[in-house]
């Protein structure tokens, strides 16, 4: 993602030739951060595949500061996605 025009122009001399604007210049954001192979639920030893329940309430959040991520689990597909909830507020 691009956001501003001189890494546009550094990514178009490198032949890259899909440039989309970066969420915070474009405006057009719905709330997701990323989309991961990486697993906390599995990390703390908690898969759900594996037959582990949770000891914790859920959703579960990632926060760092005043900033807070909530964490969505697709356990069919082994994907964990972070995105900013609809209320930052806890």
């Amino acid at each position: 993602n691009i956001h501003n025009a001189h890494a546009k122009e550094f990514y178009l001399q490198h032949g890259i030739q899909q440039c989309a604007p970066s969420f915070e210049s474009s405006g057009q954001f719905d709330g997701t951060l990323m989309t991961c192979k990486h697993c906390i639920r599995y990390s703390m030893g908690y898969c759900t595949k594996e037959g582990k329940r949770l000891p914790y309430p859920e959703p579960l959040y990632l926060k760092t500061g005043e900033h807070r991520f909530q964490l969505h689990f697709d356990c069919q597909t082994c994907e964990m996605t972070v995105s900013i909830p609809e209320k930052n507020t806890e």
